[in-house]
């Protein structure tokens, strides 16, 4: 007993000179107990919704303040039928409502009337969730409208004044297959943890070994070692996306609407980027062990919860949603299901290519001064 309380005390030694593993042993599960409970919310809320108003009336604004009161949907407005497509394109709205110019008309006289609702499909789940939530506020609005026309509740007030018609429209994924949703995800997933993982170890590796120190006693300098380290891992990765796109082409069958250079492209920025924190793991942990850690807790699961591939961003709480412009698979997750789904080029993904590029610029120099620091 007392060889084993001797070899406990030693390994609580070491434990307490190391604060890395300290940290990581009490702060990692109070942090994921926060991030987890937060960010997975199965909740639908704030559905982004522009609304194309013809009739512009007091029964078409009634109903449009259906929508509004649910609390489910954020309304905007906008003047032209040709509007909804770019909104849907970048991403600003995920449902559009179009209320045809005899729409209160047809209230009064009694007769059904159409509205029409284009829901964006790329997310199959979401897509989903919003249709229920559409007619569900479509049907109760037409029936309080019954009711107040009749004066009384009737059994027959379903005949004497019909329903509103919902028309629903899938846009990108009229099958709403949850593949097309599933896939991209999956894409951003692997290429981020692959990326990040590989570089950090690769680097650690060396040292743990003491081939690092023979590496920096050559006549080389220090972001030649550093492009040259990490070019491989670009290379690799990059035919890891190509592969990737392959597979989920041929065999789950999603579309590939856009530009494979303009993905193969903005798919690099990409990389820098799961490069560049790499890199910096690399040049802060001291072993193996610690850098897979830190790899999977900056990769993994900041890119399954954080990116809106798990869960919508627009659901979490706001300063959760600030988090998420940290993690570059958020962007290039809108890459993908921008391209392979909508077809959209870089008119629309602009500002999403504009993120991964300073991202990756940031990442790669902070990397490489502290690289540097670790070198000297």
């Amino acid at each position: 007993m007392k060889r084993i309380i001797s070899v406990s005390r030693k390994e609580f030694v070491e434990i307490y000179r190391d604060p890395r593993t300290l940290i990581m042993v009490l702060g990692l599960p109070t942090f994921m107990l926060i991030l987890y409970s937060y960010a997975i919310n199965f909740d639908l809320r704030h559905i982004k919704t522009v609304i194309y108003d013809i009739d512009n009336s007091r029964q078409s604004r009634e109903f449009i303040g259906e929508f509004k009161n649910s609390g489910y949907f954020s309304i905007i407005y906008t003047q032209r039928y040709d509007d909804i497509e770019q909104y849907l394109d970048n991403g600003k709205a995920k449902v559009a409502l179009c209320i045809p110019q005899d729409f209160s008309q047809r209230i009064m006289r009694r007769q059904r009337a159409s509205v029409q609702a284009i829901v964006d499909g790329s997310d199959a789940n979401a897509a989903t969730t919003a249709i229920s939530y559409v007619n569900q506020i479509t049907q109760a609005y037409a029936v309080n409208v019954s009711l107040s026309s009749l004066g009384i509740y009737s059994s027959q007030f379903s005949r004497a004044f019909p329903p509103i018609k919902m028309q629903p429209r899938i846009w990108y994924n009229p099958e709403l297959k949850s593949m097309n949703f599933v896939v991209p995800g999956m894409i951003a997933n692997i290429i981020m943890m692959l990326g990040t993982i590989l570089t950090s170890l690769s680097i650690v590796g060396e040292k743990e070994r003491g081939t690092f120190e023979k590496l920096i006693i050559t006549p080389i300098r220090s972001y030649e070692l550093i492009i040259g380290k990490i070019l491989p891992f670009a290379m690799l990765s990059l035919f890891d996306v190509v592969l990737c796109l392959l597979v989920g082409k041929l065999w789950f069958g999603v579309p590939f609407r856009g530009s494979l250079p303009l993905l193969l492209f903005l798919s690099i920025l990409f990389l820098f980027s799961t490069l560049g924190v790499g890199l910096l793991i690399s040049s802060i942990a001291k072993t193996q062990r610690v850098a897979m850690v830190m790899s999977m807790l900056t990769s993994l699961l900041p890119t399954f919860l954080l990116s809106g591939f798990a869960f919508p961003i627009e659901n979490m709480p706001r300063a959760l949603q600030i988090v998420t412009y940290l993690v570059p698979a958020r962007y290039f997750l809108d890459i993908l299901r921008g391209i392979l789904l909508k077809g959209v080029g870089l008119r629309i993904l602009w500002t999403d290519a504009l993120c991964l590029l300073l991202y990756s610029g940031i990442m790669i120099l902070i990397s490489a001064v502290r690289f540097r620091k670790s070198l000297g």
